[in-house]
Formats: C-alpha cells, structure tokens, sequence
C-alpha cells in the first residue's frame, strides 16, 4: 500500500503487531600573510576525521561519551552532520566512518550503551538505535529500535510486511516535497512520539537524492533526539 495513500485516507497510525561536536572544539586558527604582515581574525574551522574517526574536544575524565557510526557511500558527507559545531555542543560525540566499532570503543571513552548506526543496514547488535537510509531489510527486527528513510515507495511494503510476520510495531509516513528541515521534524516527531520500535519514513519520490538522503535524514533533529535517546 503507498504511504501517500495511507496519508490520504487518514490511516497514519500505529501498526500494533501481536506481540521494536562542538567540532572538536571547532578550532580557531590565526592566519598571517607575509605581504601585510597581519593577523587575520579568529575563525571556526572543520576538522577532518582522523583514521575515520572524529573525536569530541575538552574530552572529561572519567566521562564516557556516545559514538555514532556512518557507514554508506555517503558516509563522509554524512558524518559532517555529527561533527558539525552545533551538534556537538548539544551531544559531545565520537563519530566514526570505519568498519572496526569494537576497536574504537575499547580504545576510547566510548560509552558502549550509547553506539548508534547511521546508513547502510547495521551487521552488530551493537547499537542501540539505528538510522537505515535505503538499507535491506534487517535480520532482526524484534527488541531493536530502527529508523527507516527510503527515497521511493517500493520497499515500503516489503519492510511492512517483514515487522508485521515478526510480530513488530511501527508507524509510517512520507515527508512531502518542499519541506524545511524544521517542517520535516514536526512531520516525523508526531510519528516518534507514538513510542514505537521501528519507524518507517519516506521523502517523497523525486525530491531528495539517493546520494542525499542520508544526510537529510540525519540532519533532522526530531531524528537525532530520538535516536540519541535510545
């Protein structure tokens, strides 16, 4: 069933199954040119990550912080999300691009209840909420929390049709074309607050990219309170 029809006939609801930084401190740097012999004024800058990995500034001993992992064609586009200034001033956060989580979380302060996936279909347990932007279907979907964004309808059904055979709630909904960042957060925060497991999104067909999609998904912030609070 198309989620625009579902929208129109009035049905978005919840499925009910039988019974789911700041930069690192966003350096400053000071620019002197020879030929004026000036300085330059202070401006924030964005660093790079690491060996994949972009690590929290003014780091807290003692304190263990979340990590989200991106993965997908996307990722480093993606992850800028997560190192952006404004983002790590709200959640402190390492963000990592590569392939090796457990490595990364044994070797940093990582709290390892807060690991979160965004991108590709996850292939660990361990996260404990996963942001899967035109991913497969994944293996398991009960005792998860997922968070679904597909940038056309097709494998809405088929994902549909896997959560209700495994006995799983969820709640669907498209997010119109034209929409403003905020717009789309009121559209999927109303779904989130219904308080299920797995959530299924789409942006309307035609209007955002394959190649970016995830970062609009993960750009919105009704998105990333959720996640993050898992």
């Amino acid at each position: 069933m198309k989620i625009k029809n579902i929208l129109n006939a009035g049905m978005i609801a919840v499925c009910a199954a039988a019974v789911a930084a700041p930069l690192t401190g966003c350096t400053k740097t000071n620019t002197t040119t020879e030929q004026t012999a000036s300085t330059q004024e202070e401006t924030p800058t964005t660093n790079a990550l690491v060996d994949g990995l972009f690590t929290p500034a003014n780091l807290v001993e003692g304190t263990t912080y979340p990590l989200i992992v991106v993965s997908g064609d996307a990722a480093d586009e993606t992850a800028t999300v997560f190192t952006a200034e404004e983002f790590q001033k709200a959640t402190p956060a390492y963000v990592y691009t590569g392939t090796d989580v457990q490595s990364i979380i044994d070797a940093n302060a990582v709290d390892s209840k807060r690991v979160y996936s965004v991108g590709s279909t996850p292939d660990s347990d361990v996260y404990a909420a996963s942001l899967i932007v035109n991913g497969t279907t994944p293996e398991q979907l009960k005792d998860r929390n997922y968070i679904f964004f597909f940038t056309t309808e097709e494998p809405v059904a088929p994902l549909t049709d896997a959560l209700r055979t495994a006995g799983v709630s969820y709640t669907t909904a498209e997010i119109p074309a034209g929409k403003t960042v905020e717009e789309q957060s009121e559209i999927t925060g109303v779904m989130l607050e219904k308080g299920q497991p797995v959530n299924i999104f789409q942006f309307e067909t035609g209007s955002v990219t394959d190649a970016a999609a995830p970062a609009a998904a993960a750009a919105i912030p009704a998105i990333q309170t959720w996640i993050l609070s898992k």
